[in-house]
């Protein structure tokens, strides 16, 4: 004896599930794709940077300039502080 509302509730259950699986399947594709292309934008800047740090072109003198002057600074400051506030 098969009872007919068990088979009718599964049948109405099921394509809702389905249509959710595909849901999920819809969110996570989005979700690779995505991540996909800032992988690319990240590859796209990095690509972009290796004409300006050769130093030949005029982006590459300003951003040769700009890591010397963060290099010494990072290596100034903390003297110059320690000479004002401890001496």
């Amino acid at each position: 004896m098969k009872d007919t509302h068990i088979g009718i509730a599964s049948e109405a259950a099921e394509p809702r599930h389905s249509e959710t699986y595909l849901r999920a399947v819809r969110a996570l594709d989005a979700d690779k794709r995505r991540k996909q292309q800032n992988g690319y934008a990240v590859m796209l800047t990095a690509a972009a940077m290796v004409g300006t740090t050769d130093g030949s072109s005029a982006p590459g003198r300003v951003a040769r300039a700009a890591q010397k002057f963060c290099i010494l600074f990072a290596f100034a400051a903390p003297n110059i502080l320690f000479a004002m506030y401890v001496l």
